[in-house]
């Protein structure tokens, strides 16, 4: 499971210990603890266990969604303005 997953199903009262038939996590501390173990394995490289979903219709080398390169607009700064006044 995700690692980003574990405190939702921790508040649904869906997070067991071990596996599914595993009794279900009460504690704080074990949700915690459950949640650095996945992010450790997550961070080995195993897919099953990353939080990153990807976009399957992303072009490739496009920006990620909510990242926009710095535009070049109409609309310039007053430091700019007088940057441009000075002859650069």
């Amino acid at each position: 499971m995700p690692w980003n997953e574990v405190p939702g199903k921790f508040k649904k009262g869906k997070l067991h210990s071990g596996s599914k038939k595993g009794p279900i996590v009460k504690g704080k501390d074990q949700m915690l603890a459950i949640m650095m173990s996945e992010k450790e394995k997550a961070g080995e490289g195993k897919k099953e266990y990353s939080g990153k979903k990807e976009n399957p219709f992303a072009k490739k080398g496009a920006p990620p969604f909510g990242k926009k390169g710095k535009g070049k607009g109409k609309f310039k700064s007053a430091k700019q303005q007088a940057f441009e006044l000075r002859g650069k």
